[in-house]
Parts: structure tokens; C-alpha cells; sequence
């Protein structure tokens, strides 16, 4: 706001005053002029009381158009600017969890494998395993899913790198299963029937230690396209 300005009229020595002297008022704002018209032939002590409540009306008038008035050095911030000075970005808030999420890898291979018990006779195995319990073996194309669960690396975005997923399962258990035949050449299965259901429990224990520190949330394993067994390490 711009600052109020006074002006006041000088009377002589001699007592009187003239006309073109009086005393006058006026802010910058509005430009408005307030005058004693009287001031002419008033009396010097008249002019002093004059002059002593024309600050005072002034400022009367002006809180009456523009309200109370703060020297701009003494004014306080505004609320919502002492607010914004202490906004803190969500990563930098201690002990915040990152999301959870669940990623999958769906690696493939190929065995060959024969289904029986060697207690059982070759017509209990038969009845039993049906043409799985062939004795010169047959083969499938296996498809697995592996699923690990964690929270996402606020670096990097990832719960676990996929190309370090897919190398994980393929060397720990690709390279040992794929042209294989289960019952002779993988030593997993030398005393245990490899079904479908004890082929996904395996692969569970294979997988478990080697994904952390993500956590192995889901083995589904294919044995064909319409037959699949899911295995969560109950």
C-alpha cells in the first residue's frame, strides 16, 4: 500500500492565515483531499488541534477502506508457505515398505521318464500307471513356472532381475532335467517315483535357497497342455 501523505498548512507569525494555505489531507490510493475550509481565519491553537487529529482521522479512514495494516517488515509468512517449507518427498520418510509383487519366469524342457513302484508287480504297476508305466519309458515336454515374491528395489525397480531369474532356474535345474531321463540319469529320482507332483516338490527344493533374498512364492509345472500341478512349499 502506498504510503499516506500530510500536508499541512504554515500559519504566519503575524497570527493570520491565508486562504491558499489551509491545511489538507491526502492519501496516494485514492487521491481524495479533505480540507477545513475555516482554516483561513482560524487561530493559531485552532490550526495545532488541527493538526494534532489529522493523523488520526487519516488512519481511521484508511482501516475503515483497507482494514489493519502491517509494516511489511514485522508481517508474518502465511500459513500455507511455513507449510510447504516442510514437505518431505515419500522416499525419504524412515521405516516406509516398498510394494510387494510376485514375478514370474516360464523356462521349458524335455524327459523321459517311466512311472511304477518296484514293490508292485508289473500288473499292479499296469493297473495302476496305465500306459505312464511303460517300461521302455515316454517322454514329455515340461513347461514350469517359477514365481518369486519381494519388495521392489527402489534402485532398480525390480523384485528380482528376470534374466537373473531365468539363469538361476536354468542352472540349477534346467541343465539337469532337460534330455533326461529322469529315472536313470538325475540322481533326484533314483528312490523316488517322478510323477509330475514329485518332479514340482523337487524343483521347490532346488529353487528355494537359491532365489534369495527373494522369496519362492509358486512352482506350476506342465507336464502337458492340458495337465498342471501347482506346489507353493506347504
Amino acid at each position: 500500500m502506498a504510503p499516506v501523505r500530510f500536508a499541512i498548512a504554515r500559519w504566519a507569525r503575524s497570527g493570520s492565515l491565508p486562504a491558499s494555505q489551509a491545511m489538507t489531507a491526502s492519501t496516494a490510493n485514492s487521491g481524495s483531499v479533505c480540507s477545513h475550509a475555516k482554516s483561513a481565519s482560524a487561530r493559531p491553537w485552532e490550526m495545532r488541534n488541527w493538526a494534532a487529529s489529522a493523523p488520526h482521522a487519516t488512519r481511521n479512514a484508511e482501516a475503515r477502506i483497507l482494514g489493519k495494516v502491517h509494516r511489511a517488515e514485522s508481517a508474518e509468512a502465511p500459513a500455507w508457505d511455513t507449510a510447504a517449507s516442510t514437505f518431505s518427498s515419500r522416499t525419504e520418510e524412515p521405516n516406509l515398505a516398498m510394494p510387494r509383487c510376485v514375478v514370474t519366469r516360464r523356462v521349458h524342457f524335455n524327459a523321459a521318464h517311466r512311472l511304477s513302484n518296484p514293490r508292485w508287480s508289473e500288473a499292479e504297476n499296469a493297473r495302476v500307471f496305465g500306459v505312464c508305466s511303460n517300461p521302455n519309458f515316454h517322454g514329455h515336454n515340461y513347461d514350469l513356472e517359477v514365481s518369486v515374491e519381494g519388495e521392489i528395489d527402489p534402485a532398480t525397480g525390480y523384485v528380482l532381475d528376470i534374466q537373473r531369474l531365468k539363469e538361476i532356474v536354468t542352472e540349477c535345474l534346467v541343465r539337469h532335467l532337460d534330455h533326461k531321463n529322469l529315472n536313470l540319469d538325475v540322481p533326484w529320482f533314483r528312490d523316488l517315483n517322478p510323477s509330475a507332483e514329485n518332479i514340482a516338490v523337487v524343483c521347490w527344493r532346488v529353487l528355494e535357497p537359491a532365489v534369495k533374498p527373494a522369496r519362492l512364492a509358486h512352482i506350476r509345472l506342465w507336464e502337458t497342455e492340458r495337465n498342471y500341478v501347482d506346489y507353493d512349499g506347504a
